[in-house]
């Protein structure tokens, strides 16, 4: 189904960012926040499809607000939304990838208080 595929494409994102990151010290692709998913999709898995759910056929949306160049805290990557789907395509709620490459759906309120949350934080580097 497209939902199941929506997951995939996130599962596969996620473990580009994954071994991205592995590879970089900690840090996420590209000061350009905006081309992250063009980075991680079109040059590390080499299908420039995933960057969209099949549901709905847009782009997934990132979060270009927060520079990630290192490691962080133990714990910290699993709170932060890295990548979500623009609409509500997926009841019950929009479908997120997280900075530890795993995914889960969010409401608009929790996404937008988490995303509150994160940039107010102080000192999640090491």
């Amino acid at each position: 189904t497209a939902i199941t595929r929506c997951g995939d494409n996130l599962t596969r994102i996620g473990e580009a960012l994954r071994v991205h990151r592995a590879e970089h010290g900690g840090a996420v692709p590209d000061a350009d926040r905006s081309r992250l998913l063009d980075t991680l999709v079109e040059e590390r898995l080499g299908d420039p499809t995933l960057r969209e759910c099949p549901l709905d056929g847009q782009s997934y949306e990132t979060w270009r607000e927060v520079r990630i160049d290192g490691p962080l805290a133990p714990g910290v990557e699993a709170c932060i939304p890295i990548a979500w789907e623009r609409t509500w395509s997926h009841a019950p709620g929009r479908r997120v990838m997280f900075l530890d490459g795993r995914h889960g759906s969010m409401d608009d309120a929790d996404l937008d208080d988490r995303l509150a949350e994160v940039a107010r934080a102080q000192g999640f580097l090491r």
